[in-house]
C-alpha cells in the first residue's frame, strides 16, 4: 500500500536518496526526496513524477557518481557505488512502472 513503511518502493526509494546524501549528490537527493515524502504522505501523482526524472538529457539515468563530478566518493568505491545506484534506480523504475499499470 502506498505510503506504508514496508512499501518496496518506499524502502528502495528511501535507500537511493540516502545513497545520494552520503555522495554529496545534493540534486537528485532532494528532488527524490520530495517524491519520497509525497510518496508516504499516499500522493499517487507523485509516482508519475518520480518517473519523469527517468528521460531525457541530464535525466536520473545520466547521473554518474565521481570525485570529478563533484561526489564526494574515493576512486576505489566508484564502480561499486554506480553500480548501487544503477541496481536502485532500475529498481524503483520496474515498482513505479508497475503503480501506475
Amino acid at each position: 500500500m502506498l505510503g506504508s513503511p514496508s512499501d518496496p518502493l518506499l524502502a528502495t526509494l528511501r535507500q537511493l536518496v540516502e545513497l545520494l546524501k552520503t555522495h554529496n549528490e545534493r540534486q537528485w537527493a532532494f528532488r527524490l526526496g520530495g517524491d519520497l515524502e509525497r510518496l508516504q504522505e499516499g500522493d499517487v501523482s507523485a509516482v508519475d513524477h518520480l518517473l519523469s526524472a527517468y528521460g531525457g538529457m541530464g535525466s536520473l539515468n545520466d547521473l554518474y557518481l565521481c570525485e570529478e563530478n563533484g561526489h564526494k566518493i574515493s576512486g576505489v568505491e566508484t564502480q561499486e557505488m554506480n553500480e548501487r545506484l544503477r541496481e536502485l534506480t532500475g529498481t524503483i523504475w520496474q515498482l513505479a512502472r508497475d503503480r501506475r499499470g
